[in-house]
């Protein structure tokens, strides 16, 4: 079914406080082959899906780790005509099963603005990365903190959505380090998967050690505030300089 309406939109464009963290998937090229496996680079076909290597590892460590796993995925070959919504949904069905119902939501965008199906073409449709509709939707319907989740990719959009979404991102592109925009350069998925956790366990010690320093200076202040600048004394301890 077409996605022509986004009545979530609106809410979900206000970031949640609580939630539970997730992380993205891209589809194609990031969790199963597609470029290698048909002429025109759409994937339509489900007996052509395929794992890449580490891909089960890679989203069974996430998931104990505590994530959501969600696939938000542009399937512009609906707009080109090579194939329609049931096919995707079969795609999908069968990625899922081979990764044994691993991910709990899919999402994907079938516009295009040169669609050659007509009901399909959108200039700038607020679900195609690298817009972040597809994030936003699933998170509020999912109860998702966008600010503790992450996108994993193979192309810069996808890094790009979740930049907009405001998710840390994970760029596929076989090499380490930082992109200019920030994003993490990871060689495979679990490479990325690796350092999604470790960059969330740094955060969730940086964050206990905001909390203990907030708790301490506001019981500080309190005591201060008790005894008119001095710190309150035992009750029975005997001040020495008043006692000599």
């Amino acid at each position: 079914m077409p996605l022509q309406e986004h009545p979530h939109l609106r809410s979900a464009s206000r970031p949640r406080t609580t939630g539970v963290p997730a992380v993205f998937l891209d589809r194609d090229d990031t969790l199963i082959y597609c470029n290698s496996v048909t002429p025109d680079g759409d994937l339509g076909d489900p007996s052509l899906v395929e794992l890449m290597p580490d891909v089960y590892e890679a989203l069974r460590t996430l998931r104990q780790e505590g994530f959501t796993l969600v696939c938000v995925s542009n399937q512009a070959g609906v707009a080109r005509g090579r194939y329609g919504p049931a096919e995707v949904d079969r795609v999908n069905a069968r990625l899922n099963e081979m990764l044994d119902g691993m991910i709990v939501d899919f999402r994907y965008c079938p516009f295009h603005p040169e669609a050659v199906v007509e009901e399909y073409r959108h200039p700038d449709h607020p679900d195609r990365k690298p817009n972040p509709g597809m994030l936003l939707r699933s998170a509020a319907d999912l109860g998702v903190e966008l600010a503790r989740s992450w996108i994993v990719g193979d192309k810069p959009r996808d890094c790009e959505a979740g930049s907009r979404a405001g998710t840390g991102s994970a760029l596929i592109c076989g090499e380490h380090g930082r992109t200019a925009e920030g994003w993490l350069m990871a060689r495979d998925i679990s490479d990325a998967a690796e350092a999604i956790v470790r960059e969330s366990r740094l955060a969730t010690v940086h964050l206990a050690r905001q909390q203990i320093q907030a708790e301490r200076a506001g019981v500080s202040g309190s005591v201060e505030e008790r005894g008119g600048g001095e710190a309150e004394k035992p009750r029975g301890e005997t001040d020495v300089r008043s006692a000599s």
